[in-house]
């Protein structure tokens, strides 16, 4: 079986549904394999709660919202420790972590 590591760098293959649900797991239990898959994950944006959206103007004239994701690298020039601020969502089918990231404070 090949481990994590190589697994999360091969994007031509669609992880199966048990190494899916392992690597989830993997990086919602060790804070350091968390933390170093930080680099390589996808980061969805939200404030008070609610997800940040951009405008996906399609050729129609209709625009649509969809939820704006980040890189790692977009996501540090943001945030200096995204670390600090989000939280695991998921894997997508090619190994690749999905974090929400919190850019502003909550208020009551």
């Amino acid at each position: 079986m090949l481990g994590f590591r190589s697994i999360l760098h091969q994007q031509q293959r669609s992880l199966s549904y048990v190494s899916n649900a392992r690597l989830l797991q993997k990086l919602k239990e060790d804070n350091s394999f968390c933390e170093e898959q930080l680099n390589y994950g996808h980061f969805l944006l939200y404030s008070k709660g609610k997800p940040l959206l951009s405008n996906a103007t399609s050729m129609k004239k209709d625009e649509q919202l969809s939820p704006l994701w980040l890189g790692a690298k977009e996501s540090t020039e943001l945030l200096n420790n995204p670390l600090e601020n989000c939280v695991v969502l998921g894997v997508t089918e090619n190994g690749v972590p999905q974090y929400a990231l919190n850019i502003g404070s909550e208020t009551t």
